[in-house]
């Protein structure tokens, strides 16, 4: 063989190793195309180097008598190939096992409970085609609410392209997925049709009174009326879709709280709030109030004698966690994965983003004045720790220290439920519901829970994860994204085919 020859034999052995690790690569983590692309971009450019002559002496190979094994082997790995590749595409619908009497675990207590206080006939007419994928997905949980509400609810399925609403109404454009709830005097659409939209409808039919939530105003907190990247006026969207009205409120200091609200918000205050306030927040949950605090770190508003009433303290620091924080960011961004069991938590899925968050720890003497039961909502990794030299934080210089410094897991937000009916919530960051961090679907899910237990004792019913939702990579999974398909791909095959290459030309 001529070294023209070894030089075509060589890439054609390449680009055929390529091409599997193309196909590999789709088959380890389909939606990174990088494990696929460059694998495949690689083949392809080793193919044009083998030249048209190597691919038709193969060939011809491969076609006579002694090659034809080779080609029916070769063809039965395309073929296993091309079934792994295709049942990699296909998406199974996920069982769900309920071994309850009434078969009706799939919806939330908060639902449950609403469909109990029904007292009129609810109508449901879904507008949903029978090729849509979410049709079996609608019916099964329409299906948990006929068995709930037996007497009182009714579904009807419409195909939007080839039937009517109504025959008075004639025929008219319905957007697919949606769903039209009548009852007495009540009318509303909702789209997607899901646990969590009809959750919201139930309960403005059953409250028609919308519920004011006042956002506090002493000095710096975020405002509800603000639209730019550090404001909360998503966050009172939200709200807004659950029949409660969000408003900014100024609160002087030698002025009483305002008791019509249903619930009240002191988002990031950034001076002392003063004894007075606190004296004031503090007989306000004493009589059954409830109340929401965003702390950040490193701003002493909320003073430590405050939290002592509940047996909590709020030290200053900030929580670094390097491992599982957001990538291209620095370590103060902390993302939540663990959520204790809790009414607050239940359902919720997709991690938080704690945008430069402290955290809350029980006092050493355990002693509270306030008679109340402490519940932690969010924790942080087992590698992160509250950092108390901010000036190390700032240039990105912080390291563990034993005896200073906090280990993880960290309590970022905790919930004090009070003999009396009271409700505390408090959260060691602001920003995870401003506008700029509401793209992140578990952020966006928490904040509204928040507000929905404060007022009820449960949250709404979460809705599941969207395939759309933002990705969020740690700094490690970050780097192995990158570096898998850039480096550890290609320097695997040129290994493996390279000692085949010498030891073929020892031979």
């Amino acid at each position: 063989m001529t070294m023209g020859g070894r030089h075509s034999h060589l890439c054609r052995n390449l680009a055929l190793a390529a091409l599997l690790a193309a196909a590999l690569g789709y088959l380890a983590a389909p939606g990174f195309l990088g494990f696929a692309v460059l694998p495949l971009a690689a083949s392809l450019l080793l193919s044009a180097l083998a030249g048209p002559a190597q691919w038709r002496a193969d060939w011809a190979a491969l076609t006579s008598p002694s090659g034809r094994g080779r080609l029916l082997a070769a063809l039965a790995l395309l073929l296993t190939l091309a079934a792994a590749l295709a049942l990699g595409s296909l998406r199974f619908p996920t069982a769900t096992l309920d071994f309850s009497r009434g078969r009706t675990l799939a919806l939330a207590p908060a639902t449950l409970e609403l469909l109990a206080q029904l007292d009129q006939p609810v109508a449901v007419t879904i507008h949903l085609g029978p090729q849509s994928p979410r049709l079996a997905q609608v019916r099964e949980l329409m299906d948990h609410y006929l068995r709930a509400a037996p007497r009182h609810f009714t579904v009807t399925y419409v195909n939007p392209q080839t039937e009517a609403a109504g025959a008075k109404a004639g025929p008219r454009l319905v957007a697919p997925d949606t769903a039209e709830i009548t009852a007495e005097g009540f009318r509303e659409n909702i789209s997607p049709v899901s646990e969590e939209s009809l959750h919201g409808t139930l309960t403005r039919l059953l409250r028609p009174q919308r519920r004011l939530i006042y956002f506090l105003n002493t000095f710096g907190e975020k405002m509800v009326q603000d639209q730019n990247f550090g404001g909360l006026s998503q966050w009172a969207a939200d709200l807004s879709a659950g029949r409660l009205t969000a408003l900014d409120y100024y609160w002087p200091e030698d002025q009483p709280l305002p008791l019509e609200a249903s619930a009240l918000v002191l988002a990031g205050p950034r001076a002392p709030l003063g004894e007075g306030r606190e004296k004031r927040l503090e007989d306000y949950l004493k009589s059954g109030g409830k109340l929401l605090i965003m702390a950040d770190p490193l701003t002493v508003a909320v003073s430590q004698d405050f939290w002592a009433l509940f047996g909590l303290k709020m030290p200053d620091g900030l929580v670094v966690d390097p491992e599982t924080n957001l990538a291209g960011t620095g370590d103060g961004f902390v993302v939540s994965h663990d959520y204790p069991a809790h009414p607050l938590t239940r359902g919720l899925a997709g991690p938080v983003v704690w945008p430069l968050t402290g955290a809350f720890f029980t006092r050493d003497d355990g002693h509270a004045q306030l008679p109340a039961t402490i519940y932690a909502l969010a924790l942080s990794s087992p590698s992160a720790w509250l950092e108390t030299t901010p000036t190390s934080f700032l240039d990105r210089s912080s390291r563990y220290q034993a005896g200073s410094d906090s280990p993880g897991p960290l309590t970022l937000a905790v919930a004090a439920e009070l003999t009396n009916g009271g409700r505390l919530l408090a959260l060691a960051d602001s920003d995870l519901a401003a506008n700029g961090f509401r793209g992140f679907a578990g952020n966006r899910r928490f904040t509204v829970a928040a507000v929905h237990w404060l007022l009820d004792g449960e949250a709404a019913p979460q809705e599941a994860a969207s395939e759309a939702q933002s990705l969020i990579l740690s700094h490690v999974s970050a780097r192995l994204v990158f570096w898998l398909p850039a480096l550890v791909w290609p320097a695997l095959v040129l290994a493996f085919w390279l000692i085949y290459y010498l030891k073929r030309h020892q031979r």
